[in-house]
């Protein structure tokens, strides 16, 4: 799998967030050469003090960033994406929370607009049982927004600061190709 060049041919959400002073710089791609089953690339986007308020303001448009990047790879058979998020726990949080900085990644899916929008692209509501109890799956990459937007007022409000909950680091849009095993030394990829 190689990774494919912008030729300076930036998205146009792309370009708006960078002039914006949301993003640290463009998008950084890099093949993973660590991946043992399959073979890979990470573009990552790494923001600029992406408070809770920042980050409620310019979702939409993250969003979409991660739908042009993700749309980039459109026909391999995995991409998932996730966003890195660091908790700024207060002296009862620190007690509680033992890892700091946290990972809200969304399902595998080789769509890049159901990866990202999940229900509104599918024009349906995905389910699962939990419990004998048919819910709402919630595993796009917009489901994790909510998420990642509700920390402050849900369940861990009390173990976060007031001011600045938590930043968002950065945004991490995964691309993965099988590897069949090795077969005389050398392995092959699997497209599905």
């Amino acid at each position: 799998m190689d990774i494919k060049p912008y030729h300076r041919k930036y998205s146009e959400v792309l370009k708006l967030l960078y002039q914006k002073g949301v993003l640290e710089g463009y998008p950084k791609q890099e093949k993973r050469e660590d991946l043992r089953y399959a073979e890979g690339i990470d573009v990552t986007v790494n923001f600029k003090n992406m408070t809770p308020s920042k980050f409620k303001e310019y979702s939409e448009s993250i969003l979409w960033l991660a739908y042009e990047e993700a749309k980039r790879y459109k026909g391999e058979p995995i991409i998932f994406a996730k966003f890195v998020v660091k908790l700024f726990r207060n002296t009862k949080g620190r007690k509680v929370i033992s890892q700091p900085v946290r990972e809200y990644t969304a399902r595998s899916h080789p769509d890049p607009e159901v990866l990202v929008f999940g229900k509104q692209a599918l024009g349906y509501t995905p389910t699962h049982f939990v419990g004998g109890k048919e819910v709402e799956l919630k595993a796009a990459l917009n489901d994790k927004v909510d998420e990642i937007l509700g920390l402050g007022e849900e369940y861990m409000k009390e173990y976060l600061q007031r001011q600045t909950p938590y930043k968002v680091i950065q945004l991490v849009i995964s691309i993965r190709r099988r590897l069949l095993p090795k077969i005389g030394g050398k392995s092959e990829t699997v497209s599905t």
